[in-house]
């Protein structure tokens, strides 16, 4: 055993330097500061970064660093057009979102170029390009001009909102266009929708995206990380319950209009600064014809209360089909003096309304209910009054599609006789725009004038188109069937007995021209499992994998069906409605 003295000699033979209080806190400051430096290093160096792109011209386009990733490619590039000439064709396939035409690339003088600019709705959806209301444009200004050149670059693309074409304006604006028509407005809830969770996630969450957005370091990085095929990027909330829970927030509706606003700022300024005029369009919709997609409540319901309400709103539209259409209209506003924020609520007494021949009340009801939707992918009208008050502050040249359309409709209400589902015109409808738009151009000068009498002129031309759009069967199959998915795609918000009806009857209509189309089997047995006709649904999809052996869909949803482990839910769901509309090979 080592006796004290033992240690206290170990003791004295220890270094002592670590036991004088002076060396200690001096060697201590040593080390924080070596930390200190460590983590100002890569800050000094994101600074300089930042510094240098801000000093090198590199632009900032946009407002939030994850609404709509700017596009990593151009729409177009350099080529031979079928003549030989030079040319610029589309960069994107036949599976692309854009069906972009060739044209050359030195314009012939007296050559009138316009593009045109927008979603699904400008692109003649669920058609070809020969329906949309660019093509009738350049028919009747063709004949307005008596037989001059009008090249007419559509580059609407579907699904696309104005924060999506904004960057592609500095492309097409290198084209030297006479002018750009921009007809968008159905697409901008979708940025809102992807991300909401990030951005609603916490305050913390809410300071990064704003600090994000203001340096260009960000950008560089989201556009390497969050490319245009990332699943992130592509998310997209899809049924009833959870729409419902995170979708009513004026916080979202407020972020939608501002980000519209400023889209419209940027295209503005940079088509000012290239001297070329914009036409800007107000967007009509399906308003009386299309019950919303979604809604919530001021406050929070217990379950009976909700089972309660829902009750009560599932009897206000047999009311109004048994002709009782007052005692609707009293049960409507009995349930509004309670709560006057679901959406259905307005929708079902502007139906009332309509019912009592009271068209004003019914026009002003659908349009509450459709500023209301929570789930809003169509154009609605505050922000259709932002385009408007832009416009008339900086004295800019406005097509008043909306009104246009609304003053030509049966009792100014906007229905199924003008849409095919929530959005998309009908030829004829596309051919009423361009009347409207054509007028905007004249009028504004933004083209030069046709001379005196130009609308009979125009007019001719409309009808030459008229008489020469004929529809293949395979096209108008194929446009049958997206018009099916168009309206079933509502069904993963609300069940409409009506929507199925109609979606049902567009699918039998696709068939019937072609019985072996892609994919019409599959959904043929999605509306009648959704409707609990099962055996339907069965032979449906059994029809569609012996036709089509590859539409694993239709697989996988026999499958489970079989197995009894296939709900409602899984066919409420938006990849459902978005299957390619021809086989993809193995």
């Amino acid at each position: 055993m080592r006796s004290v003295a033992d240690s206290d000699a170990n003791a004295r033979t220890r270094p002592q330097a670590d036991s004088r209080p002076g060396r200690t806190r001096a060697g201590r400051g040593r080390t924080w500061g070596g930390r200190l430096l460590l983590l100002c290093i890569p800050f000094a160096a994101l600074c300089i970064i930042e510094a240098a792109l801000r000093l090198a011209g590199v632009p900032r386009r946009q407002e939030d660093p994850f609404l709509s990733p700017e596009p990593g490619e151009r729409l177009y590039r350099p080529g031979r057009l079928p003549d030989g000439r030079k040319g610029y064709i589309s960069r994107h396939g036949p599976e692309s979102r854009f069906v972009l035409p060739a044209f050359p690339a030195k314009k012939t003088p007296g050559t009138l170029r316009l593009v045109v600019l927008g979603g699904s709705a400008a692109t003649g959806f669920p058609y070809s390009g020969r329906v949309a209301f660019a093509e009738w444009l350049k028919q009747g200004l063709q004949a307005a001009y008596g037989g001059r050149a009008v090249e007419m670059l559509n580059c609407a693309g579907c699904g696309m909102s104005m924060a999506d074409l904004t960057p592609y304006v500095h492309e097409l604006l290198g084209y030297e266009p006479d002018a750009i028509v921009l007809f968008s407005g159905n697409n901008e809830y979708r940025d809102t929708h992807r991300y909401r969770v990030v951005r609603r996630g916490s305050s913390i969450a809410q300071f990064l995206l704003r600090t994000g957005a203001r340096l260009h370091l960000v950008r560089l990085i989201r556009r390497a990380v969050l490319g245009d095929g990332s699943s992130f990027r592509w998310g997209f909330l899809a049924t009833e319950s959870v729409t419902q829970v995170k979708a009513g927030s004026t916080e979202e509706r407020r972020l939608l209009l501002n980000n519209y606003a400023y889209t419209l700022h940027v295209i503005h300024q940079a088509a000012k600064a290239a001297n070329v005029p914009v036409v800007y369009c107000t967007v009509p919709v399906n308003e009386a014809d299309w019950f919303p997609f979604a809604w919530v409540h001021s406050k929070s319901l217990t379950p009976r209360e909700q089972s309660a309400w829902t009750a009560r709103v599932d009897g206000i539209l047999p009311l109004i089909s048994a002709k009782r259409a007052g005692e609707a209209l009293a049960e409507c506003r009995t349930l509004l003096e309670r709560d006057d924020r679901p959406a259905i609520l307005h929708f079902l007494a502007g139906r009332a309304h309509e019912a009592l021949a009271e068209h004003e009340a019914a026009r002003a009801a659908y349009a509450r209910a459709l500023e209301l939707d929570v789930v809003c992918n169509r154009a609605f009208g505050s922000l259709n009054q932002t385009i408007r008050r832009f416009c008339a502050r900086r004295t800019l040249p406005l097509a008043d599609c909306a009104e246009g359309l609304r003053a030509l409709a049966p009792h100014g209400l906007l229905g199924n006789e003008s849409f095919f589902d929530n959005c998309h015109p009908q030829p004829e409808t596309h051919r009423k725009l361009s009347r409207t738009i054509a007028e905007a151009l004249v009028n504004s000068r933004c083209v030069p004038d046709p001379g005196p009498g130009w609308q009979p002129r125009f007019e001719t031309g409309l009808s030459r188109h008229a008489q020469q759009l004929a529809i293949p069967n395979d096209v108008q199959a194929a446009a049958q069937l997206r018009i099916a998915k168009a309206i079933l795609e509502g069904l993963t918000y609300r069940l409409v007995s009506s929507d199925f009806e109609r979606a049902a009857r567009r699918i039998e209509f696709a068939l019937s021209i072609d019985p072996e189309l892609y994919a019409a089997h599959f959904y043929r047995g999605v509306v009648a499992f959704l409707q609990d006709d099962e055996e339907t649904a069965k032979r449906a999809w059994r029809r569609e994998i012996e036709l089509h052996p590859r539409c694993r869909a239709a697989t996988e949803a026999l499958r489970a069906l079989q197995r009894g482990r296939l709900a409602k839910k899984h066919l409420l769901m938006k990849w459902v409605f978005n299957l390619p509309e021809q086989p993809r090979a193995l």
